[in-house]
């Protein structure tokens, strides 16, 4: 939210205007590309070839096919676009002047005068294209938590929020989109404070949604509804991917700590000098264990920089 300090008492009319901050947010987004290209850089490093098409001495992570698959699909995400943000809006970072380089085709490259126009002229609509964002049909309902990806069938689409409430005080509700209705029972929607949480079945397409009512108590034999449009865009799909992939080890889709670990088993063996070329080449396999920590550092600073990116422009309501 916004909080206005009235430091005076004026008679005459004063006019409180509230706009984005256009420098800022240029900024922002120049440090996101700067933190891909960081990463880039990093890949480019590690998994380097010679003529011959053997890897370059230190280019350890080369074969890793983990390491190759998350910088794939890495660049799908930011190459691709904003999820449900419509075709007649920037859905995409080449729409505001953010390229792929003329040369390897790999790194990002920024038109600086088109990205300032773009920011200048349509500073809203950027925080679809980078963040999280939403509408909802009433004021006090809101979207708490989302997914991780916000699938194709909901992003862009309005579904519906109904929260009923029996003769007994129960609730129930339901989520519906075009023909599809997903029935909330009693566990779904829980009192908080002076409204209520509702939480959306793990076994629906609308997992991984939470929302919010603060409108007040909602009176027996009563309802309440608000219609939702989502929509996830790059910094936010970049940051939650990251973040499930390389940064949070817990997370069951985390793919270094599988890498690691079998690697660190090895370590434990390279004692035994008894097989030698077993052990230089479980030695060079150790060493992808220190340049997967390198890139987990670096990937730390580009989901950090994506989180404030998301943050910044679409802070909380």
């Amino acid at each position: 939210g916004i909080t206005i300090d009235l430091l005076a008492v004026s008679s005459a009319t004063v006019t409180a205007k509230i706009d984005y901050d256009r420098n800022r947010i240029m900024t922002s987004i120049a440090d996101f590309v700067d933190n891909y290209n960081a990463l880039i850089d990093y890949k480019n490093k590690q998994t380097a070839t010679g003529d011959d098409g053997k890897a370059e001495e230190g280019a350890v992570l080369a074969k890793n096919y983990d390491f190759k698959s998350i910088m794939m699909q890495l660049h799908a995400l930011v190459n691709g676009l904003a999820a449900g943000v419509s075709s007649s809006q920037p859905n995409s970072l080449s729409r505001i002047g953010i390229t792929l380089d003329s040369d390897e085709r790999t790194k990002l490259e920024i038109d600086a005068t088109t990205l300032a126009n773009k920011i200048n002229d349509d500073a809203e609509n950027m925080l679809q294209l980078f963040g999280f964002s939403y509408t909802s049909s009433l004021s006090t309902f809101y979207v708490t938590t989302h997914p991780d990806a916000v699938s194709g069938t909901i992003a862009g689409e309005d579904f519906t929020v109904q929260i009923d409430r029996d003769a007994s005080g129960d609730y129930s509700g339901s989520i519906t989109l075009d023909a599809t209705t997903v029935t909330l029972s009693a566990s779904n929607i829980k009192a908080s404070g002076t409204g209520l949480t509702i939480t959306a079945p793990s076994d629906s397409i609308f997992k991984g949604f939470t929302f919010a009512y603060l409108g007040g108590e909602i009176a027996n034999e009563g309802s309440k509804s608000a219609t939702i449009n989502a929509t996830q865009g790059i910094a936010n799909q970049v940051s939650r991917y990251l973040q499930n992939t390389i940064i949070d080890e817990s997370k069951p889709q985390n793919k270094l700590s599988a890498v690691e670990d079998a690697l660190k088993s090895k370590e434990k063996r390279l004692d035994d000098e008894l097989e030698r070329k077993k052990a230089t080449k479980e030695r060079k396999e150790v060493a992808v264990i220190k340049k997967m920590s390198g890139f987990q550092s670096a990937s730390q600073k580009l989901q950090s920089m994506s989180a404030h990116l998301d943050s910044f422009l679409n802070p909380p309501k």
